[in-house]
This record gives structure tokens, sequence and C-alpha cells, in this order.
């Protein structure tokens, strides 16, 4: 029987304190199961300022198959999973999971069923329900999604993650691409290929906190709008046409009704029109140069140490 090899990628990225039971958890659960498949576990330390890479080392000496990749500095998840993807460059699959355990071993299972039925190129899990999460957020979540595929070219699927197997297909589509800022949910749409939905309910994280805080989740919905929607340039046009409109709605006003309309008044309006535009497209603007200028740097998305 001719077997499979498949990573399972884990970025990791200060979790000395619940790594190793999740990947315990995992393994138990995979041998459970006799499939025809090779697994190599691939640990990419994103930088870690604890002890995350020794409690990796300590596990290469209980499991067998097991790779570590470091990152010289904290590049980000997207760039940790990519480092995965290019050591597993010629691999008949691979999986991401997260370090933290919030990825279930039972869900994985049912992942591996379906892709080794030889059906899917790309299996994922959808989350149904999650612990971690107020309704306040599910509701802003879902209104996200509503805007982002009413304005994307492909459907990008709502709670979904990069927990999934994909093919070799996958993998090397995804290689090919070549832009810097890496809003993986919206690039794993774009290569497309024949997909399956797993639902499932994500629980709490095992030990610690998420890594996830809020200023990275908005940048994170930025990439989304900026690099699969051309919804930030609308916005910006209509931004400026309806505040250029109620300035000149505002001038008339003063210039019909007002006794002290002066030539110096009607100049400072426009000069805090001017201010007012600005503000409100500045983050807009500054997020578009900035994904612009990384592109045009063409700076490698990761540097791994020697």
């Amino acid at each position: 029987m001719k077997y499979k090899k498949i990573a399972l990628i884990f970025p990791c990225y200060n979790e000395e304190g619940v790594i190793s039971k999740t990947v315990y958890e995992v393994h138990k659960k995979l041998n459970e199961h006799e499939f025809p498949v090779k697994f190599e576990y691939v640990f990419v330390d994103d930088g870690s300022k604890d002890k995350t890479c020794e409690e990796i080392l300590s596990l290469q000496d209980n499991l067998s198959n097991t790779y570590l990749i470091q990152l010289s500095r904290n590049f980000g998840k997207e760039a940790a999973i990519f480092a995965g993807l290019e050591y597993a460059r010629d691999f008949d699959g691979a999986v991401f999971m997260d370090a933290d355990g919030q990825d279930p071993p039972e869900v994985l299972i049912q992942m591996i069923q379906e892709f080794l039925s030889g059906k899917y190129d790309d299996v994922y899990a959808k989350r149904i329900s999650r612990a971690d999460s107020s309704p306040i957020k599910r509701k802003f979540i879902e209104k996200y999604y509503h805007i982002l595929n009413q304005n994307a070219q492909f459907q990008i699927e709502e709670n979904v993650g990069d927990f999934r197997i994909i093919s070799k297909n996958v993998i090397q589509s995804l290689l090919e691409l070549k832009e810097r800022s890496r809003y993986t949910k919206g690039l794993f749409a774009y290569v497309g290929f024949r997909k399956k939905e797993i639902l499932m309910d994500r629980p709490e994280r095992l030990a610690g906190e998420s890594k996830w805080n809020l200023s990275k989740q908005i940048s994170f919905a930025l990439d989304g709008f900026v690099n699969f929607t051309d919804l930030p340039y609308k916005t910006s046009v209509w931004v400026a046409i309806i505040l250029a409109f109620f300035f000149a709605i505002y001038n008339i006003f003063l210039l019909c009704f007002s006794k002290t309309f002066t030539v110096i008044s009607i100049g400072l309006d426009f000069i805090l029109g001017g201010l007012l535009l600005i503000s409100v497209l500045g983050v807009i603007t500054i997020k578009i140069l900035t994904t612009v200028m990384n592109e045009v740097k063409q700076r490698p998305i990761y540097i791994q140490k020697k």
C-alpha cells in the first residue's frame, strides 16, 4: 500500500503552557485510526519569547517525524503558516492546527477521512459556535462578512479559520502567490479547488491567553477589504462627495442668511472641511499605502533562523 505523506503544521507563539498537551492529544487520536498516511509534525516557532522551543525539542525526543522551523522574530501567524507550507511543498497534503488546543482532534479525524476519499482538495472546519466569542462580537463578524462578500469577486466563508487539510495542488498554488499581505481566508478562497466543510463547536483554549488582540483583528479585517475588494476606493470617493456636498450646502446657507458671512469665514470652512475629510479617509488611505509599499519593497514574508 502506498502511504500519503501529510504535514501537521502548528504555528506557535508563546505556547509553552499548552503545545505539548495539544500535540499529544492529536497524536493519541491519530493512533486510534489506521490511516494510510505518514504524518510529520511541523512546528513553526514565530519568535516565541517563552520556552515554546524547549517544549518542542522535548516533543522531538518522544515523537518520531517532527521538524522545527524557527523564525528570526515574530512575523505573525500568516507568515508562520507559509513557512510551514514551504517546508511541505512536496507533501501529499498539509494540515493547519492551532497550538492552543482549540482545534478538536476528533474533527481532524473527520477531515482526514474526507480528504482520503479523494473527492476534495480542501477540507475545512466551520465553526457553528465558539466558547470565546460574545454575542456582540459574533454580530460584528456576521456584518463584516456580509459587507466583504457583497464586494468580493468570490465567496469568503464566514466562521472559517485556518483549521483545514489541503492537497498538494492547493499547497503549490498558494506558494505561487507572491503578495506580501497575506489574508489567508481570502487566499484559500481565491485558489479554489474542490472544497468540503466540516461543522464544529470551537472550545476554549487549553491554557494561556489569545495573542489575537483587537488591533490585530482590525488590521486583519482591513487586509480583507484592501486585498479582495474595491470597497476602500469606493468608500473614499463617496465620503469625499458627501462631505463636499454638505459643505457646499452649508456655505450657500451662510451666503444667503448669515449677516457675518465673509471671505475669511468661507476660507476657514474649507480648511476645516479639508481637515475633516483627511481625518475620515486617513485610516483607509494609510492602510492602502502601507499595503502598496510592502508589495513594492518585496521584502521576504518571513526570515528563518539558520
